[in-house]
């Protein structure tokens, strides 16, 4: 039985051996269990498109890491021409972000310490104050990181990543996103010695 963690794994292979690859996945309908199947159109380890049930690569990526895989299998290919695909392309930096099993592991977050405090309505309005803006601060920081690698569309990366796991509700998540992202170009350690003093204004 395949799982999340094989998908991402062969994935991560193909883009690190700079390979063109289908990369078929099946996994079992929700509703009536009949076994189904999917594939990733990948181009030299860079850019993909996926097939899925005739959805969005944006809906794809959204719903393939709660499927019921069965099996993961890779057939080596030859270059594709990925422009006129219907489900659209992306890069395969932006599926390894999406479909990180990392992503899926923390279930609630832990909560807010203000919580437990049962303190008036007027002590409470400056702490909410000072959370929204140092995790505005924090956004801010991690675009300015990831612009230094990625230029102009680190701002986006970054929104979408804001999108999936808002940093107001969870900072962890979302730092750790954007650090997979400056991991993949320099490394996970340089990643983590450049956001470590992000990560330290969360303590």
């Amino acid at each position: 039985m395949a799982d999340l963690n094989e998908l991402y794994k062969t994935i991560e292979a193909i883009q690190q051996n700079g390979r063109s690859a289908k990369l078929f996945f099946y996994f079992l309908n929700k509703s009536d269990s009949q076994m189904l199947s999917g594939y990733f159109s990948i181009n030299h380890g860079k850019l993909c498109s996926i097939h899925y049930l005739d959805k969005s690569t944006d809906a794809a990526l959204t719903e393939i890491p709660h499927l019921r895989l069965t099996k993961v299998m890779s057939l080596p290919a030859t270059e594709m021409d990925l422009s006129n695909e219907p489900s659209g392309v992306c890069s395969l930096d932006e599926v390894l972000i999406r479909l990180n099993p990392a992503n899926f592991v923390i279930a609630t977050p832990e909560p807010e310490p203000v919580v437990e405090a049962p303190a008036s309505a007027e002590a409470a309005a400056p702490v909410k104050a000072h959370v929204f803006y140092s995790h505005v601060a924090m956004q801010q920081d991690a675009t300015q990181i990831l612009e230094t690698l990625f230029g102009s569309s680190a701002a986006k990366k970054v929104d979408d990543i804001a999108l999936a796991s808002p940093p107001h509700q969870f900072p962890v998540a979302f730092l750790d996103k954007c650090k997979l992202h400056a991991s993949m170009m320099l490394g996970p350690k340089k990643a983590d010695e450049l956001f470590k003093p992000i990560y330290d204004k969360l303590v």
